[in-house]
């Protein structure tokens, strides 16, 4: 009867073991996939805000036909400077400001 127990207990430790993988390898999957999708989410978000940003950071105001405001706050360092040029000129190219005058600058400390 010991001997058929052990070979009982042989088995079931087997049966266990096997068990024991499969869940742990299907518990990888479902982690690897699930941080895949953060993952993805995040970067989704990450870069629909520095667009919004982007935008926010240039902001024209159309005063009258072909004149308009651009209120700049803060330090401009290069990318900055790029996303600004280059969003302004967008901006302006879609609202039919032709103009390019520069009227003044106040700096505030």
């Amino acid at each position: 009867m010991a001997i058929f127990r052990s070979s009982k207990d042989g088995f079931a430790s087997f049966i266990s073991s096997c068990y024991n993988k499969r869940l742990a390898s299907a518990l990888k999957v479902i982690m690897v996939k699930f941080t895949a999708n953060n993952l993805a989410h995040t970067a989704e978000q990450l870069r629909s805000r520095r667009e919004m940003i982007a935008q926010l950071s240039a902001p024209i105001i159309k005063l009258s036909k072909g004149i308009a405001l651009l209120p700049l706050v803060g330090e401009l360092e290069m990318d900055r400077a790029q996303i600004i040029f280059t969003q302004t000129l967008e901006t302006c190219s879609t609202m039919n400001i032709i103009t390019n005058r520069f009227i003044g600058c106040l700096r505030c400390r």
